[in-house]
This record gives structure tokens, sequence and C-alpha cells, in this order.
């Protein structure tokens, strides 16, 4: 469904762009929401399951991060996790360089 998806809206922006004259041609970003702490958590489970299959002992930190999957709450509304909040920098900067914003 991801992959329907991700046709739906390539093929909409070509529409879209095939209509629109270089006068008014438009920047789009596409900016994708950062990492979440339960992406974390669900990487983590999948590395710990990576390594009993290469039949090596996860690390502790993944089994920790993967067994508080189990906190079905925190699934709910989870918090950018680290490297989430190191994403959100790195866009701001990157939007801030292509002045995204006009501040007054």
């Amino acid at each position: 469904s991801s992959l329907f998806l991700h046709f739906l809206l390539l093929l909409l922006l070509l529409i879209i762009s095939a209509r629109m004259t270089e006068a008014e041609s438009k920047t789009v970003y596409l900016i994708r929401h950062a990492e979440s702490e339960e992406n974390h958590r669900i990487a983590s489970l999948f590395r710990s399951f990576g390594s009993l299959g290469r039949f090596t002992l996860p690390s502790s930190s993944d089994v920790g991060a993967a067994m508080s999957l189990i906190n079905i709450p925190a699934q709910i509304d989870s918090e950018v996790s680290e490297i989430g909040s190191q994403q959100i920098l790195q866009l701001a900067e990157k939007l801030k360089k292509d002045n995204f914003l006009i501040e007054k």
C-alpha cells in the first residue's frame, strides 16, 4: 500500500507539473515525518530478531527498546526519538538555507 501511495503521489505531481507553464512553476517540498520512538523500538525489534537469526545475542539496548513495544499507550502518541530530533534540526537548516520561510 505504501508503494501504491507513492505511485499516486508521483502521478499527481506529474499531472500538476504538466499543467503548469514555466512562469507558474513552483517548488514542492515533500517532507516525511522524523523518526519517532516507536520507529526506534520497531527497528530494535527487527535488529534483535536479525541477531537471533545469525545465532548471536542481540544488544541489551535493542532488547530493552523492543520490549517497550508491550507498552501500548506509548505507541499511540509516540515522541520523537533522538535521531528524529537530529533529523528535524537538519531539515530546519536546509529549509532556512532554501529561504523556505520568510522572516518578518
